[in-house]
């Protein structure tokens, strides 16, 4: 009897160690996706190029000719989205998301912009 109580004990302590390094490696930080996110993509159809730095001080996206400042809102790690309160031109916020979309076997990822109720692919520069 007491010998399976140590057994359940060991099988319960082995399980609870591997959910937390689980929730750890798996999860990552709210930086990892930002750092992800950041860099040249290519838009979807073009040859124009968005540059994206979600630096925790001075978020911007250039695109357009516009360099765009931005306030990191939200990162959802669930569904791997950041949600940003852009500065536009005319002195309005509006809100933009980014959706990280990984490929079939996980290898790479393309990027959701939406913004203005539109969304558009981007692919990582250099892979159209």
């Amino acid at each position: 009897m007491k010998q399976c109580l140590r057994v359940s004990t060991s099988i319960l302590t082995v399980l609870c160690l591997f959910v937390a390094l689980a929730a750890l490696g798996g999860c990552g930080s709210d930086a990892d996706l930002e750092t992800q996110l950041s860099g040249k993509w290519q838009r979807s159809g073009s040859d124009q190029t968005v540059d994206i730095q979600l630096a925790k001080n001075g978020a911007s996206l250039a695109l357009d000719g516009h360099v765009y400042t931005a306030v990191v809102e939200n990162v959802d790690r669930m569904t791997n989205t950041v949600k940003l309160k852009v500065s536009t031109d005319s002195g309005q916020n509006e809100e933009w998301s980014l959706h990280q979309m990984w490929d079939d076997n996980g290898s790479s990822f393309t990027i959701n912009l939406t913004r203005n109720g539109a969304t558009e692919t981007l692919r990582p520069v250099g892979k159209s």
